[in-house]
């Protein structure tokens, strides 16, 4: 099994807490004996950067219907990945933006 982190994106960057949360989950798999797979909704000019912080592999979800934001899409993208990796734990950044 596998620890999937959803890596957040703007303007075609990884944003950093996406960076500081797949840290997190390279530690997590050290104990847990898991590799890191890092989720990308839309592209990133610099997704390399998540194996530098410990992701072992990185998916990317290009959609025309993802490229605005629509909870119900995105919850929907990443749950076919977890399931298609066989991911048993999915992580998220926290975040205080609030989308209308």
């Amino acid at each position: 099994m596998s620890i999937l982190v959803y890596a957040k994106t703007a303007n075609q960057k990884v944003h950093k807490s996406a960076l500081e949360v797949v840290s997190y989950a390279n530690r997590l798999a050290q104990v847990t004996g898991q590799s890191v797979k890092a989720l990308i909704i839309g592209s990133a000019d610099n997704a390399e950067e998540l194996g530098k912080y410990g992701a072992d592999q990185i998916i990317q979800v290009n959609d025309d219907k993802l490229s605005s934001f629509q909870p119900s899409l995105i919850a929907s993208a990443i749950s076919q990945v977890a399931k298609n990796e066989e991911c048993d734990t999915i992580i998220f950044s926290h975040d205080c933006l609030l989308y209308t």
